[in-house]
């Protein structure tokens, strides 16, 4: 069968043209998994809601998030974000897809602890959110994260992946903005061993809207609910 010419230099014109994209997976319920929410509130969320961002190597549900559920279930809904450690694109796409299918209209706190500081850092900027923790983050994520280039293992999510340089680069990407709407708190430790804490104090002890916590011990992975922790915590939650 021949085609005319002008048909085929017309199909050749539009396949060049066209831009493969990666699917919107949009974050359904689960555990573990990228992209997936862990809640016990699956029949509809409280007004408040507790948004939590794991960190590099963790997943929801982690430690974390059943030190946080036991204390703030009774007024908020608790709920852990699933992100791909490094595909920061697909990242981007799926936290507007949280927002829009279950977030929006609802009065959030969003809470990182590590890289997932970082994220829940992102998420306030793009949405507004009017409170935000962050624990030990990642401010300078090119820079933070180069110690992991090579072989890594996720326990929680029981898989082995491999960290290239590209995949660090690609942090360079992501823009955090600094929403004037969000009041912030930041657990910072000074001998946390894997995040240099003096990035994010450099970040945030000059703005007005921010209160930095410096503890001399603790290390990078604090629990929460050591009365040291929860009781600021839940004065600035609670507190308008």
């Amino acid at each position: 069968m021949n085609c005319p010419s002008k048909l085929i230099g017309t199909l050749m014109f539009c396949l060049s043209a066209f831009v493969w994209s990666p699917p919107v997976l949009a974050a359904e319920y689960g555990i573990f998994k990228e992209y997936s929410i862990y809640t016990k509130d699956k029949d509809g969320f409280k007004d408040n809601v507790l948004l939590l961002f794991h960190g590099l190597k963790s997943a929801h549900p982690n430690g974390t998030f059943r030190r946080l559920e036991k204390h703030f279930s009774d007024t908020y809904s608790v709920v852990g974000f699933n992100y791909d450690y490094f595909d920061v694109a697909s990242n981007k796409r799926e936290l507007a897809q949280l927002w829009e299918k279950y977030l929006k209209g609802h009065k959030i706190t969003v809470l990182g602890t590590s890289l997932g500081g970082f994220w829940a850092n992102y998420f306030a900027g793009e949405y507004d959110i009017p409170k935000m923790v962050l624990v030990n983050p990642v401010t300078k994520p090119v820079t933070d994260l180069i110690q992991f280039i090579g072989p890594q293992y996720s326990e929680n999510r029981q898989k082995y992946f491999t960290v290239t340089a590209e995949d660090v680069a690609g942090y360079a990407t992501v823009h955090v903005k600094t929403s004037p709407a969000t009041r912030s708190m930041v657990f910072l430790m000074e001998d946390d061993p894997i995040i240099d804490y003096r990035h994010a104090y450099q970040l945030f002890k000059n703005n007005k809207n921010s209160e930095v916590l410096l503890f001399r011990k603790g290390g990078h992975s604090i629990p929460l609910s050591d009365p040291r922790y929860l009781s600021v915590l839940k004065v600035f939650m609670e507190t308008e």
